[in-house]
């Protein structure tokens, strides 16, 4: 069955100052490519990186990525850890439209929008307020989800059946992507992180394990 490695990309400079990234196309840091480095000596079974692949039992055959920018950097430097070139870059890996929300941070949004401060604590204030159709221009989140799912699909009927697979994305679009595979144990990447899925016999997905950190939303 398919495996793929569903990654998050390494960190970028709106990473470290938390604004809302989107469709924007910045590039690694240098502390994002070391991330991205670490991501693939996991995945390679490095020594000193642990055995990732020693659970798994398997090579990887491929590394795909989303076209934005910072998950192609990413891409590049997980392949090279593992001694093959990103074959693919998939639309459907794309992050999330925020529209009119981009490149803000969250105290910006909270007050631009008028967040209420209970909705603010509760969060997933940006999922809030798209769903009640207060930015203009960003992506309804069954969009997102259908997206990720339309990927899975994609990678797994474009490889051999045993192969596995390394596909890098984005922090929102992985979440939705578990959703929609009705993954529900609450879980935030940090950059670099990831998740890895394998093709069951009906044609879902199930969760393997996490590869990486992980953080409180």
């Amino acid at each position: 069955m398919t495996r793929i490695a569903l990654i998050r990309h390494g960190e970028t400079d709106l990473n470290t100052v938390g604004r809302i990234q989107g469709e924007s196309d910045h590039g690694l840091n240098d502390r994002g490519r070391a991330q991205a480095r670490r991501t693939g000596a996991l995945l390679a079974g490095q020594p000193d990186a642990g055995q990732l692949r020693s659970q798994t039992g398997r090579e990887w055959d491929a590394v795909v990525s989303s076209p934005q920018r910072r998950a192609r950097e990413t891409a590049r430097e997980i392949a090279a850890s593992l001694g093959v070139v990103p074959s693919a870059w998939i639309d459907d890996l794309c992050e999330r439209r925020y529209g009119a929300a981009e490149g803000l941070t969250f105290g910006e949004l909270f007050d631009r929008y008028q967040v209420p401060e209970q909705r603010r604590r509760q969060g997933f204030a940006l999922d809030w307020l798209i769903s009640h159709e207060r930015i203009d221009g960003a992506e309804p989140i069954e969009s997102v989800r259908s997206r990720g799912l339309r990927a899975l699909a994609l990678i797994a009927e474009t490889r051999a059946p045993a192969d596995a697979v390394v596909a890098v994305a984005h922090g929102t679009l992985i979440r939705c992507t578990l959703e929609a595979i009705e993954y529900d144990e609450p879980l935030h990447l940090e950059n670099g992180g990831g998740i890895l899925l394998d093709r069951t016999v009906t044609g879902g997905w199930r969760v393997v394990s996490q590869i990486g950190g992980s953080s409180e939303r």
